[in-house]
């Protein structure tokens, strides 16, 4: 589990290896990001990440990799209802957007958006404009877009991979259950989870 997470921001992409370098024999479940200079600890609770920012801020020390190379730390939980991580204290409000707009009974493809970063959910969520109406998934690296044919799944992925904070955009047909599970939603079922826990597995 990925609940909190411990974020690490060194003051160069170079410091954010060298801390990386520095903690990978802690057997951490940890992630490097030289783009964004920073270096990510997971952590099931609160507790734990607490306690796992305590040795992390020893074992730098130690290693002389404290000093001109850490510029700050601060945690972030995962939020179920924004579907990413947020400050614990002032967790934004924002939402992906909602599905009041989109006909589910015309959609029988996805595109699915894989984020660069656990982090760029925001920066994409704020790209994507005129694509706010089409989300009906999203999880801590992906949103999932829907569209009625190939063709619009096509145009769709086209303007998802310019989109900065955007690994890339995969369309794909629908499955049966993968439609079932769209118009549970429509009807109200909010409980009703995709099929598999995920996209992509039928």
């Amino acid at each position: 589990m990925r609940d909190w997470c411990l974020v690490i921001d060194a003051e160069s992409s170079e410091a954010a290896g060298r801390i990386g370098d520095g903690l990978r024999d802690q057997q951490l479940d940890l992630e490097v990001e030289d783009r964004e200079a920073r270096v990510l600890c997971f952590a099931e609770n609160e507790t734990e990440v607490r306690r796992l920012a305590g040795e992390v801020r020893h074992r730098l020390q130690q290693a002389s990799l404290w000093d001109k190379t850490v510029r700050s730390g601060h945690l972030l939980v995962w939020s179920e209802q924004l579907h990413r991580y947020v400050n614990p204290e002032h967790p934004d409000e924002g939402l992906y957007g909602d599905d009041r707009g989109l006909d589910l009974e015309g959609i029988h493809w996805r595109v699915r958006i894989q984020l660069a970063s656990v982090f760029a959910s925001g920066r994409v969520r704020k790209e994507l404009q005129g694509l706010q109406q089409r989300v009906i998934a999203t999880g801590p690296r992906h949103i999932d877009l829907g569209a009625t044919d190939a063709s619009d799944a096509e145009e769709v992925a086209r303007t998802a991979r310019a989109l900065e904070g955007v690994s890339s955009a995969t369309p794909a047909e629908l499955g049966r259950l993968e439609r079932w599970w769209l118009l549970q939603r429509k009807s109200g079922n909010y409980a009703v989870q995709p099929p598999g826990g995920q996209w992509g597995t039928l």
